[in-house]
């Protein structure tokens, strides 16, 4: 199951047709709302995957996800207001399978190929109360790409002192390091000096409900404990365990992440750039990633790319598919690839 375009509106934002691939990178100037399109993408996630979601009164949205899964394509929107379902419509492969208004619908079942009347809660998505794996597989289908979605921010990750009372990103990715196989345990520091980091070894020792990483740096004799590694340090070590658990455990089918690579420098952000994307292609995860850092953008191919572009309220996405002569004919201009994202070759994308 795989995200292939996301449309949403609301009073004063809209993001049209964000078209997605395999893996993707997000780029846009300051403030054109690549942070508010990933966290959109967690939202929608998030009411999938939620049987209660709450919402102001006042609140008014439309959502709309397309999604591939095997050979079928699925399209599931909603529109919502004032704690109502005023729509709710799945199509696949263009054929009618649910409709809904408010607090009347009707769905198709697999097994008999006819629709059923339902009544809905008008607070309650059908894709929650009419759970039925044999009748609507279709609905677990959805819900299995929200239960196997993650995401995190790479800017919010920061060495943190433990703490008993709270789980932070360091015990996070300290665990999720402990339950990996050696060799992928290995993996991870051969990954570091690659990326540019010093590290002989890692381990990891338990201090009662806590658990530690101490990391070895080459030639220095005192271990270092990982809530007192640098912040660019910490933040390369968290993406490649947190990628080495998804590849681990096969859980995760999208993973987002914000401002990748944000506060590293070229070695640094241009090679772990390359590990994250090759992960992801070379493990079927789909990869949403954002970000301005000219470096990461100089080695993720243009094909990947989603540059999105802000008039007034309203947010749309140049890319591949929309502009194909324009990022095709760019290969042929010599330039790095931030300079596809220059003043003068966005004005050719407006014109």
């Amino acid at each position: 199951m795989r995200l292939l375009s996301i449309s949403y509106k609301e009073n004063d934002w809209e993001l049209k047709n964000l078209k997605l691939g395999e893996v993707n990178l997000l780029v846009g100037k300051n403030g054109v709302g690549k942070t508010r399109t990933t966290s959109l993408i967690l939202m929608a996630s998030w009411i999938i995957s939620k049987s209660n979601f709450i919402s102001k009164d006042d609140d008014l949205f439309e959502l709309s996800l397309e999604f591939s899964n095997n050979n079928d394509i699925i399209n599931y929107s909603l529109k919502y207001h004032r704690k109502k379902i005023v729509e709710e419509n799945i199509f696949i492969n263009n054929i009618s399978f649910l409709s809904r208004t408010i607090n009347k619908g009707i769905i198709k079942s697999q097994i008999t190929n006819n629709f059923n009347e339902v009544y809905p809660p008008e607070d309650k998505l059908l894709l929650h109360v009419n759970r039925d794996i044999k009748n609507y597989p279709f609905l677990e289908d959805i819900h299995h790409w929200a239960k196997t979605f993650s995401d995190f921010t790479f800017s919010d990750i920061h060495p943190e002192i433990p703490d008993n009372k709270k789980m932070n990103h360091v015990q996070e990715m300290n665990q999720d390091f402990k339950f990996l196989i050696p060799e992928r345990q290995k993996n991870i520091t051969k990954q570091l000096n690659y990326i540019g980091y010093n590290v002989e070894n890692i381990s990891s020792q338990e201090q009662g409900d806590l658990i530690f990483l101490n990391i070895k740096e080459k030639n220095i004799d005192k271990l270092i404990p990982s809530y007192e590694l640098s912040q660019g340090t910490i933040r390369a070590l968290y993406t490649l365990t947190i990628l080495a658990d998804i590849v681990q455990n096969k859980y995760i089918s999208t993973i987002v992440i914000d401002d990748l690579c944000e506060g590293l420098d070229y070695e640094r952000a241009t090679k772990l750039g390359k590990i994250v994307f090759q992960t992801c292609k070379e493990n079927n995860v789909q990869l949403i990633a954002s970000s301005n850092d000219m470096f990461l953008m100089d080695v993720v191919d243009i094909e990947y790319w989603n540059i999105l572009q802000r008039e007034g309220n309203v947010v749309t996405s140049i890319n591949k598919h929309t502009h194909p002569d324009l990022f095709e004919n760019f290969k042929f201009t010599g330039l790095s690839n931030f300079h596809f994202f220059a003043d003068d070759y966005l004005n050719l994308i407006n014109e």
